[in-house]
């Protein structure tokens, strides 16, 4: 359940999902889940985010995305602002929820409190779990959209780079969820996460 603070209708979730996946061979979207609902981490990401934004888009190049917007990337493989930058002229909501296709273990719940630690504090959020690099989700107020806009026009090539320069706060989730932030990179990481997703006793809760 949504905290009273989280006001869906405020929301467009952004899904990155036109990385090149140099490292994991294959298109990290078309990866399956290991769950009896077989969806790959491209559906099961955007219906994260249809769960807790009022819309959605998914950013990348040549995806299938019934449901969201399809808003492909001027420059393929140029990095996550130049497709942030590319995508916020047509977002209308207060707010834009940023998530990466390859975060399987997030949960609404956690995205929930998210949102509504931003909400309450008006301002940028980013994730900072103790001890791990700053990393997404990335929450952005309307107010700082043309700022970004800006960063990327004037050569910064670097997401998180570029927005604490405007001033983000960061957001550091409890210590039973830090294994929630994981990002699958490599087969070798896909083998184990699916390893432990079978074994949901070992999984964080």
């Amino acid at each position: 359940m949504a905290t009273a603070h989280h006001l869906p209708e405020s929301w467009t979730g952004l899904l990155l999902a036109g990385g090149a996946s140099t490292r994991m061979g294959e298109s990290k979207s078309n990866l399956l889940r290991p769950d009896t609902q077989g969806l790959t981490f491209l559906e099961h990401s955007q219906a994260l985010l249809q769960s807790c934004c009022h819309e959605t888009m998914v950013l990348g190049q040549a995806l299938y995305a019934p449901g969201s917007a399809h808003i492909a990337d001027t420059v393929p493989f140029a990095g996550p602002l130049k497709a942030l930058a590319d995508a916020l002229p047509k977002v209308h909501t207060k707010w834009v929820l940023l998530i990466p296709v390859d975060m399987p273990d997030l949960t609404s719940d956690l995205l929930h409190k998210f949102q509504a630690s931003a909400e309450k504090n008006g301002n940028g959020c980013f994730t900072a779990p103790k001890g791990q690099p700053n990393g997404f989700p990335l929450a952005i107020p309307n107010h700082a959209f043309q700022a970004i806009r800006e960063l990327q026009v004037k050569g910064e090539t670097s997401l998180f780079r570029g927005i604490k320069t405007l001033g983000f706060a960061s957001w550091t989730p409890s210590g039973s969820q830090l294994g929630l932030f994981m990002n699958i990179n490599s087969p070798e990481q896909l083998r184990a996460w699916r390893s432990g997703a079978e074994s949901p006793s070992q999984k964080a809760q």
